[in-house]
Formats: structure tokens, sequence, C-alpha cells
């Protein structure tokens, strides 16, 4: 179990006492994504984007909106991933969990597959900013309602610094009520181990599709049209063409074959024989 931290802030002084937080930080726990955001493109591809993006298919309509410091990345999607995964494996094991969650920066970084260093508490708070600054209004449904709502990535969150020499030593999170009704309603997929460890953000978004729509089919054959638009990519349509040609010929999606029929513009994925994901 994942040390407490006294938090430094006057506002949490009866902090022992509340209790009114889940404490993460169990081990050996896969990724899981909610089904939702793999399918519509909630994080940016492109750090710094600042822009009003809106996307809309099959009746579903997403606008996000950034904040100060820009819309918040596919990478700092990692906070979701790993509350997710940890709210999820706690509640198989019988605990009551909640949206609010506390986590050693720690635990988060190596779970993730980034460095601990000094720089890499500095960017887990810039990655906090952007999510809590990104809001997105949207009518998906998720958790049995379809309904017009407005949400932040993440409703609120606070760093916590260690009493002793008041180093970055823990976070706590509120996710939005979105997430954690996917979350409670078991709208989620468990991705492969290896997703932290895939850096570019094109080949995290596909795996995310790919994860998404292979899960109870054999394969998946999608024009290069709605690849593009599903993704959620900013680049031209031919860079992101090249990308996906470059994707198939490394075979370095984790999990999956992908085979492009540069003649048709057609993608097709399809689980490789070490594919061992459950729901």
């Amino acid at each position: 179990m994942p040390p407490t931290y006294k938090a430094t802030e006057s506002t949490t002084e009866n902090q022992a006492e509340r209790r009114d937080f889940v404490t993460l930080g169990l081990p050996d726990v896969p990724p899981k994504g909610d089904l939702a955001s793999m399918e519509h493109p909630l994080f940016a591809l492109r750090a710094g984007d600042k822009r009003v993006r809106n996307y809309e298919r099959n009746g579903y309509t997403v606008t996000v909106k950034p904040g100060p410091d820009g819309c918040a990345t596919i990478h700092d999607k990692d906070l979701w991933l790993y509350c997710a995964s940890q709210l999820v494996e706690a509640k198989n094991r019988g605990a009551e969990i909640s949206r609010t969650v506390r986590f050693t920066m720690h635990d988060f970084l190596k779970t993730t597959y980034r460095d601990t260093s000094g720089q890499a508490y500095k960017r887990a708070g810039e990655m906090l900013a952007r999510l809590t600054g990104t809001r997105v209004e949207t009518n998906i449904e998720t958790g049995g309602r379809r309904i017009r709502e407005f949400w932040g990535l993440v409703e609120s969150a606070k760093i916590i610094e260690s009493p002793d020499d008041g180093r970055m030593a823990s976070m706590e999170v509120t996710l939005p009520e979105w997430l954690f009704g996917a979350i409670n309603s078991g709208e989620i997929l468990t991705l492969a181990c290896s997703y932290y460890r895939v850096r570019k953000p094109i080949d995290r978004r596909i795996y995310e599709l790919a994860r998404k729509h292979c899960g109870r089919q054999p394969s998946w054959r999608v024009s290069l049209a709605v690849l593009y638009q599903k993704s959620g990519s900013t680049d031209a349509l031919r860079n992101f063409r090249a990308a996906i040609r470059s994707l198939a010929e490394s075979g370095a999606l984790p999990d999956f074959l992908v085979a492009f029929d540069n003649n048709r513009d057609m993608v097709t994925f399809c689980p490789n024989s070490s594919n061992s994901l459950s729901v």
C-alpha cells in the first residue's frame, strides 16, 4: 500500500479524518481504457495544440476545448489509464471505489515507464494543468446515458508534497463522472502491457482503435478516410497515409498485425498469435 503524505494545503487539515479518497498502487495491473475515449478522439496527438477540435460521426458529437496550457495529449491520457486500471482491479477484489483517488508520483511514473527525475515530476504537474484545463462537450453514451454533457478531463487535482523536503510526493485526482461511470458499467478494455512503451502519438491512437474494434471480432477492415477521421489526426492525409504504411511495414503495433492496401486505401487489423488480451 502506498504511503500517505500530509498535504500542504490548509483545506486538508482533517485529511486523516475524512478519508474520502481511494489510495491506488496495486502492483502488476495492466492498463485499461474506456470504450468511448478509445472510439472518439478526446486527446490531442500533438503537444501544444490550442485549437478547438470538433468531431462528429454516426450522430455522436465531441467538441474539445483547450485550456491555457493547451489540450491534454494522448500521453497525458496515461493518468486515465492508470486510474481506470487500478480502480477496476480494486473493484474486482471487492473494494469500495470512488472518483477521488490518491497515488504516489513514483508509482505512477514507474508504472507508465517514465523516468523519475526531478524534470519528470515537473512534467507531471504540467500534465495535470492540461487535464484539468481541457473541457469536453459531448452527447456520447456512457453508463447507459446519452445526454449532452460538459466536463473536464480531470475534475480537480492537487499535488501533495512531502513535509520533509517539499518534494512532490503524490497526487490526489477527482476523475470526471463520465469516466467513473464507464468503470462502474464495465465499459472498459484491457490494453497491452507494452502500451505505455509506445511513444509515437499516432501509433497509440491507432492501437486504441484496433483494440476497440477487434475486441469481439477476428479482424477489422476500415477505409483510410474513416480511420483518419476516427484518429483525430490534424496532419495532412498524405502524411497520415505514410504513417499507416510505415506502421504496417514495421509490425510495431502491439498485439496486432496491420495490412495496408495501397490501391484501395483500405487498412485491415488482425490480432497476432501472441494476443491474449481479455475484456
